[in-house]
């Protein structure tokens, strides 16, 4: 199962994002909350990085990674392993 997950809008307050950056995400409901950390490369308008592994998951790669103005929109794609 392929899981895609898009973050928009995360607000810069300066134009460099290098380093890691952390916050929660919200899942259906308020209590589901999951704490994330990811690694962020900015090379011109490019961003590149990663997203640490939830729970001993595995690291997630960030794609089409970009900034305009104050806005930094990225991609992260991982695959479920559950068993069934």
């Amino acid at each position: 199962m392929l899981i895609v997950t898009a973050l928009s809008a995360l607000s810069a307050l300066a134009a460099d994002v290098n380093g890691a950056w952390s916050g929660v995400v919200s899942r259906c409901r308020p209590e589901n909350k999951l704490p994330f950390v990811m690694h962020l490369t900015q090379a011109g308008d490019k961003i590149t990085g990663k997203l640490d592994g939830i729970n001993g998951a595995p690291d997630v790669e960030i794609l089409n990674g970009k900034i305009d103005g104050g806005t930094v929109t990225f991609r992260a794609s991982a695959r479920s392993m559950a068993k069934t």
